[in-house]
């Protein structure tokens, strides 16, 4: 189910524009979704996006310790966020992994974005911690409604590896 929602989220990402790539991998690292929109003589949009997707939920989305989800204090569950989001979006190798894309780009410039599917109750206090540290949090229904307003435009996205000399030269262009 989650490779079937990271195309769904890629495409409604190259529907807006963005150019992708998904699935980098760097030992036990991975990005499932990094979008670049350039945008003229303007700032570029850069978008790193997790995708967490599953049809019945059972549990919390954070699970660092292996800790019964019930019996787990408010700290406990933001100090699961905060590491889950240091893993997945802020650690030194991930940030290095994106430099490699995108060389000029700083940390502050990346929209971390969180994509869900079915919750518990449980995981709404997780997602409104994630919300309150910058995470832009969207569920996989709003994608796949939006997906189905397109209004024909079809984007296509690039080649991830070639990503950062699209920007070059289009940066270059005048």
């Amino acid at each position: 189910m989650a490779l079937i929602a990271e195309e769904l989220v890629e495409e409604w990402l190259i529907q807006q524009k963005y150019f992708t790539i998904r699935n980098l991998k760097s030992g036990n690292n991975e990005i499932d979704l990094l979008g670049v929109k350039l945008n003229g003589k303007s700032k570029n949009q850069l978008v790193h996006v997790e995708v967490m997707v599953s049809h019945s939920p059972m549990s919390w989305i954070c699970r660092i310790n292996l800790k019964s989800a019930a019996s787990r204090s408010q700290e406990e569950i933001k100090s699961e966020v905060d590491a889950w989001i240091e893993k997945k979006y802020k650690s030194e190798t991930i940030q290095l992994m994106r430099n490699k894309l995108i060389p000029h780009a700083i940390a502050d410039d990346w929209e971390m974005m969180f994509v869900h599917g079915a919750l518990t109750d449980q995981n709404h206090q997780e997602l409104e911690y994630m919300k309150e540290l910058g995470i832009n949090i969207i569920s996989i229904k709003k994608i796949m409604l939006e997906l189905q307003e397109n209004d024909g435009n079809i984007f296509t996205g690039g080649d991830g590896r070639e990503i950062s000399n699209l920007i070059s030269i289009y940066e270059n262009l005048e």
